[in-house]
């Protein structure tokens, strides 16, 4: 189901990925937040229909529970599968680290580049908000001028995002180089070291800033509930054209549901829209 909803979120066919999102999703709701060390402890809820009981409840790891056909389906999505997750964990490793081994030459140039054209750094680290909520580095091409943070504030009347995002197609802290490293999301490669360690996977939703979590609403932290991605949906679907409320959408379907098979096609579909970008900026 994953990989449908992907091909249609490609395709722009986004009513009926939501449809889809909908009929599918279990609706699950979590009794506190993530945090470090968080293990959640969740209720689940089958689809309204004949068959549907009273939430039940469970926690990661545990044994599952009698209870309606319905229940027991919603309780296996989002249990942990530690092969699942294994094997997942070893396709990031050996793909991060051929990455980081053939694209070094890559790495050199744009570091280059970065340093000549403006005032500052070649790389841009930043705290971001992981799996359970917990902190690490992560790093970036810088693309920027070395004021960006301390500028948002002054800028803040011009954000052109939706929700907790603050984006500008125009913004002038992107630097030259900056501009076409974004578009092709080349930016992004040294979080290919933030795979390796562990920090992030491959494919997962976008890594959130502390100060977006804050804001999140208390559903919206599901998304937490497993590795932040180098690429997934929101970066298939649409990129920087998607509203908030679509790209949440995107990654909790994609926390609830992914698979290793699905995570081959997004990183395929990647690579497509890097060659042709759109909504990038």
């Amino acid at each position: 189901m994953l990989v449908d909803v992907v091909r249609l979120s490609a395709q722009g066919r986004r009513d009926e990925a939501h449809d889809l999102f909908d009929a599918h999703l279990p609706l699950i709701r979590y009794e506190q937040q993530p945090g470090p060390g968080f293990r959640p402890k969740v209720s689940f809820a089958a689809h309204p229909g004949p068959t549907a009981a009273s939430a039940t409840r469970s926690s990661w790891g545990s044994s599952p529970r009698s209870g309606t056909r319905e229940q027991n389906l919603c309780r296996e999505e989002v249990l942990v599968d530690g092969t699942k997750h294994a094997l997942k964990r070893a396709l990031d490793v050996a793909l991060s680290g051929l990455a980081l081994m053939v694209l070094a030459p890559v790495f050199l140039v744009l570091a280059v580049l970065v340093r000549l054209d403006s005032p500052g750094g070649a790389f841009f680290s930043q705290q971001r908000v992981g799996r359970n909520g917990e902190k690490f580095t992560m790093h970036k091409f810088r693309s920027m001028t070395t004021t960006a943070e301390s500028d948002v504030a002054r800028l803040a009347a011009q954000n052109e995002g939706a929700g907790v995002l603050f984006k500008m197609k125009d913004d002038p802290r992107v630097t030259r180089v900056g501009r076409v490293i974004r578009k092709y999301s080349l930016d992004e490669l040294p979080q290919l070291w933030n795979v390796f360690v562990g920090d992030m996977s491959l494919v997962g939703p976008r890594p959130p800033l502390p100060r977006e979590v804050a804001a999140y609403e208390n559903h919206v932290h599901r998304r937490l509930f497993i590795k932040p991605g180098l690429t997934g949906m929101w970066q298939v679907g649409g990129r920087s054209d998607l509203d908030w409320d679509e790209s949440v959408r995107l990654d909790l379907y994609y926390v609830e549901n992914w698979s290793l098979t699905g995570d081959i096609i997004i990183l395929w579909r990647t690579a497509r829209v890097l060659l042709n970008p759109v909504g990038a900026y």
